[in-house]
């Protein structure tokens, strides 16, 4: 009987050390799994990267052609957006304009690149300097060394009264650059009837070309040469560059020999550069932009491959000069 208790003894004993055993086991088990938790949410994350807002320009143009050359401009990190408005303007942190009404140009309160005439605005940074004048000097140019002139070009003249053009005509008159065959300076009579007129009298083979000092005369000395329907060689060259006077080159690149202008699209693209050196460097120099001269075998050139808008016709010749 003592034998039997003493082996019941021993076993609960047994027991009792092996529960014992399992409790602390639990209990270590659980403890560590804790205290690796806890760590795991003691463990410093990454602090996120902040993005920063892109920087807004907005454009301000009167022509459609400087708007999309300037869009055309975003660099990594800048949104380029048209506004309609000064307001939307001011609510940018910069601005692109194209502005003949510079009255507007007080009311800009942000830093901005401005298209403008020299003349208008008596600014020495951030302008992109622009002028009838040149326009019109380039064009004298482009007449004088078209291909098919030899001195003293023979010429009929459609100027306006007192400028630079009027200027050109007397001083190459007199240095004998040219043969005058006919003056008209803003007349009573219409320009055409000016034109056609004055044909009638030159004998085909006395005339080189018609220079014209807007695009509204050159359509009209246009119509008059195809009205005439002349048997020599004799072509506008306009001081002005239009869809239209595109339009006359391609229809008769005989008649419209070379148009001189501005690349609007070109002016709003360097506009968008600028802006960036203004932002990275604080201020701009002032830019002399260059006029285009645009030969009409050349249009139509592109026109014959393919290219038929007027502005892409333009942006290629462009670009083939850069």
């Amino acid at each position: 009987m003592k034998r039997v208790l003493w082996t019941l003894a021993g076993t609960a004993v047994m027991l009792l050390c092996t529960i014992g055993i399992l409790i602390y086991s639990n209990s270590h088990i659980h403890s560590v799994m804790g205290g690796s938790l806890t760590q795991a949410e003691k463990t410093p994350q990454p602090t996120p990267e902040v993005t920063q807002p892109p920087l807004r320009i907005a454009v301000l143009s009167q022509s459609e052609q400087f708007t999309d050359g300037a869009l055309s401009g975003a660099w990594d990190g800048v949104e380029i957006f048209e506004a309609t408005s000064i307001q939307e303007v001011n609510g940018a942190d910069a601005a692109l304009l194209y502005m003949p009404d510079i009255a507007l140009l007080d009311t800009v309160t942000v830093p901005n690149v401005l298209y403008s005439d020299a003349f208008v605005v008596a600014l020495d940074r951030n302008l992109i300097s622009v002028s009838q004048d040149q326009v019109v000097t380039a064009a004298w140019q482009a007449l004088y060394e078209y291909p098919t002139h030899d001195a003293p070009v023979r010429l009929l003249t459609l100027t306006e009264a007192s400028s630079v053009g009027e200027g050109v005509y007397a001083d190459w008159l007199q240095a004998g650059k040219l043969m005058d065959k006919g003056l008209y300076t803003d007349g009573i009579k219409g320009a055409q009837s000016w034109t056609e007129e004055t044909l009638d009298g030159i004998v085909p083979g006395l005339l080189d070309t018609i220079y014209a000092e807007n695009p509204e005369y050159a359509k009209a000395a246009y119509a008059a040469l195809k009205k005439a329907n002349r048997n020599d060689s004799v072509e506008v060259i306009c001081a002005g560059l239009t869809p239209q006077i595109m339009e006359c080159m391609i229809e008769d690149h005989w008649l419209m020999g070379a148009a001189v202008g501005y690349n609007e699209h070109a002016g709003g693209a360097l506009a968008a550069d600028m802006a960036q050196e203004l932002f990275e460097k604080g201020s701009v120099t002032k830019r002399d932009f260059a006029p285009q001269v645009v030969h009409s075998q050349d249009v139509l050139a592109l026109y014959q491959s393919g290219v038929t808008d007027p502005y892409e016709i333009i942006n290629r010749l462009h670009q083939q000069q850069d």
